[in-house]
């Protein structure tokens, strides 16, 4: 995680998966959304905090999500990343969007909530690091995967 983004331990986290790396370095309070009842299960069975995409508890995050990560790539989702941000909070649009994709933010918004928002792209440099984080997690982390192919079926 990069300075720009730093969370602390006591941070309050509305997240995709990328929950396990953080509570990894000790943020315990994460929550995970998701339009799957499965990977809500999932979430639950990491000790996430289990929220249904556009369910009524989405709004006990209105503002109060000291860090969002968007990690879906649907603009839609992207669109409302500030939504769940508090005051002071910050943001990370690390799904892919479609290249063509834009999504309306106010940047008044922005200023007055003083609202930091990043982008995140995974580069040579970044995968040592990731590959190393991921063995941190030791067989945890072997409950995430849904499909083992190999590599002649991926192309």
């Amino acid at each position: 995680m990069s300075k720009y983004l730093a969370v602390t331990d006591n941070s309050c986290i509305a997240i995709m998966l990328m929950g396990m790396a953080l509570n990894a370095q000790g943020i315990a309070n994460v929550a995970f959304v998701d339009i799957s009842d499965n990977r809500l299960e999932l979430a639950c069975s990491f000790g996430f905090k289990a929220v249904a995409s556009g369910s009524d508890d989405m709004r006990e995050w209105h503002r109060g999500a000291d860090f969002v990560v968007e990690a879906t790539g649907v603009p839609a989702v992207a669109s409302g990343l500030t939504t769940y941000m508090a005051n002071g909070g910050k943001g990370l649009f690390f799904g892919v969007c479609p290249s063509d994709s834009k999504i309306e933010i106010a940047p008044f918004e922005v200023f007055r909530r003083q609202l930091t928002l990043a982008g995140s792209h995974s580069l040579n440099h970044n995968i040592p690091r990731a590959l190393d984080a991921l063995t941190g997690l030791g067989e945890t982390v072997e409950r995430t995967v849904s499909h083992k192919l190999p590599l002649r079926d991926i192309a």
